[in-house]
């Protein structure tokens, strides 16, 4: 199995992606992979969530936010990303394996 791994990790969630995408990538099991099979069969390795309402900012503490994300359909695979957690996450148009 060929495996295309982009060596670099994608930069964190910045504010304006986070009140802007409406869809991330999960990198906290590993990075984005992109990997070609011995018969050419495709896999591609990674966590896609989707925003799921809008973004909570405060007046008081700029720079801060909570965005929610599901994953899943069920009600206990929905979240909230901050900026504590940011650094887990990258816009899918950014990912560093070309994955969308």
């Amino acid at each position: 199995m060929t495996d295309t791994t982009a060596p670099t990790t994608a930069a964190p969630l910045t504010f304006e992606e986070a009140c802007n995408a409406s869809e991330l990538h999960y990198t906290g099991d590993g990075p984005c992979r992109d990997s070609t099979g011995p018969r050419g069969g495709w896999t591609g390795k990674l966590t896609r969530v989707r925003r799921n309402g809008g973004t909570q900012t405060w007046k008081t503490r700029p720079g801060q936010f909570s965005a929610p994300f599901k994953y899943g359909m069920r009600a206990r695979d929905q979240f909230r990303i901050t900026n504590s957690d940011a650094a887990s996450y990258h816009p899918a148009s950014r990912c560093p394996a070309g994955l969308r």
